[in-house]
């Protein structure tokens, strides 16, 4: 059970070793859309459209538009991209030789990690944080379609834990706000968030995570039209 940014993390260090971008971002994405134990919980708490709307949507970002993004990067990529040449670790002289020259090499690794990601995680959290009130308007429910739009676009750069979208959801259904707007945050919500986009920035190339930042959101506009035509 990973949130997106506890894979985002891994989903670059897989792809540095030349997992193919398709593989890595399907693991990064798939991790938290379809985890089987959070649709369990949804399926508990939740009515079935909802469980219903996030495999659709999940199995749709997963299996399909990873594959369609990672063609359409593939195509611009060369063989000059580090992440892109496997690596074989037969061969690798920079592979570690003993017990205590891999636990050097990982503390190492986990403190760049940390000098990195944390400060500009905190930051984004906090602002985020901070912002809630505004990013989920307690009138966006006589938006209309603009407060499916708004849903949509906040939900994909938003950042929660694992399955922290299923209380979000309850809470904002029992305040008022309709299918549409509620239905844009089952997929958006654990797809994606600012804080996971910035730490893979350095592994995918730009146009790939900004691509995935409009599919996922274009995505919760589907599940929020979904949700009311089954509901």
């Amino acid at each position: 059970m990973m949130c997106t940014c506890c894979a985002a993390p891994v989903a670059v260090s897989v792809r540095k070793r030349g997992v193919p971008m398709q593989s890595a971002l399907a693991y990064w994405l798939g991790n938290p859309v379809l985890n089987p134990v959070v649709l369990v919980f949804m399926a508990v708490v939740l009515p079935w459209q909802f469980v219903t709307v996030r495999v659709i949507t999940g199995v749709l970002l997963v299996f399909g538009v990873t594959m369609l993004i990672g063609r359409l990067a593939g195509a611009r990529q060369t063989i000059t991209d580090p992440a892109a040449r496997p690596e074989d670790d037969s061969s690798d002289p920079d592979a570690p030789v003993s017990a205590l020259d891999a636990a050097r090499r990982f503390l190492r690794t986990l403190a760049r990690l940390s000098a990195v990601l944390l400060p500009e995680y905190l930051v984004v959290v906090l602002l985020l944080g901070g912002l809630r009130g505004w990013l989920f308007p307690a009138g966006a429910p006589e938006w209309g379609l603009l407060a499916v739009l708004l849903f949509a676009v906040v939900g994909t750069v938003f950042v929660i834990p694992t399955a922290g979208e299923i209380p979000i959801i309850q809470g904002r259904a029992l305040a008022g706000v309709g299918l549409g707007p509620v239905g844009a945050l089952i997929l958006t919500l654990p797809a994606l968030s600012l804080p996971s986009m910035l730490m893979i920035r350095r592994a995918f190339p730009a146009r790939v995570i900004a691509a995935t930042g409009v599919c996922v959101a274009v995505l919760g506009l589907v599940g929020a039209g979904l949700l009311v035509v089954l509901s």
